[in-house]
């Protein structure tokens, strides 16, 4: 357990790594976690058809917007960024929560077709729920709780083992009667405004740090990119918005490289630590824009 409690903590497990492989077993109290640092030797376990079906409706709910609206939805918060940043007139700058606004208002634009001001009482407590679920994701003290058995509902086993057998006894084909329901409608919209914001947030602050710190890291001696960098991870799970976010951040980054330089404000930091479920900076990254 105390393997995840280090500082540094991606570099730590990089250094089991190069001792022990791309794949190797660290213990954490009563479970056993496995930790995969090749890339090439992701797999994944099965999944239920419900999940599968979810999963294909939500992507072809998304597939659905055409590719050129789609880029004037982005284009649009991409210079009203852009605006922003010259408002600030070169002063050193905090970038996350303007990063954080205007990913937030294309996915909110695609899902209810509407956009926010950043000074919006409505898009304040949006975030403030979003990064209280993120911090709760990312705290070490819940991932140890889980490992702690006398923690666990003991009444749970009971009803896990009553639906599998309820889904036994039930006929063929009517398990699959309602596959779609309300409540899956809004964790499905949970689910994207989340994935919608806090990644590609966290993306754009992280384009940033890693302009300001060793920007080569992810090529290789010929310039090519590297296999080190899975953004949008991989097999049954990658990314549903991957196309959109590939564009979101191809015109964000664009129009942030084109009209303006990025500079370390006045103290000597160097590169955030890395924490969290989507892993943002620990802490304020100032910059000159």
């Amino acid at each position: 357990m105390l393997e995840f409690t280090r500082a540094h903590l991606p570099n730590h497990l990089t250094s089991l790594a190069h001792r022990y492989g791309n794949i190797y077993r660290l213990h954490c109290g009563n479970t056993s976690d496995i930790v995969s640092g090749g890339g090439r030797s992701i797999s994944l376990g099965d999944y239920s058809e419900e999940w599968r079906t979810h999963r294909r409706l939500t992507h072809s709910a998304l597939q659905r917007c055409s590719l050129q609206s789609l880029h004037s939805a982005i284009q649009k918060q991409a210079l009203h960024l852009r605006q922003v940043l010259l408002d600030y007139n070169e002063t050193p700058v905090d970038l996350s929560e303007d990063f954080t606004v205007a990913s937030s208002n294309v996915i909110t634009t695609l899902v209810f077709g509407k956009e926010y001001d950043k000074s919006s009482p409505e898009l304040q407590r949006l975030h403030g729920c979003l990064n209280e679920i993120v911090s709760l994701w990312g705290s070490s003290w819940i991932s140890a709780l889980d490992s702690y058995p006398l923690l666990r509902d003991e009444g749970t086993g009971g009803v896990v083992t009553a639906s599998l057998l309820q889904t036994v006894d039930q006929p063929l084909g009517e398990t699959e009667r309602v596959m779609l329901t309300e409540t899956h409608v809004h964790m499905a919209t949970v689910d994207l405004l989340i994935g919608g914001t806090e990644t590609t947030a966290a993306w754009l602050c992280w384009t940033v740090a890693f302009l300001l710190h060793r920007p080569e890291r992810f090529l290789d001696g010929g310039g090519a990119s590297t296999r080190a960098l899975l953004p949008f991870g991989g097999g049954a799970r990658l990314c549903l918005g991957e196309s959109i976010a590939k564009m979101e951040l191809f015109l964000f980054t664009a129009y942030l490289l084109r009209d303006f330089q990025f500079l370390p404000s006045g103290n000597k930091e160097s590169l955030p630590d890395l924490t969290g479920v989507a892993i943002k900076n620990k802490g304020n990254l100032e910059d000159l824009v």
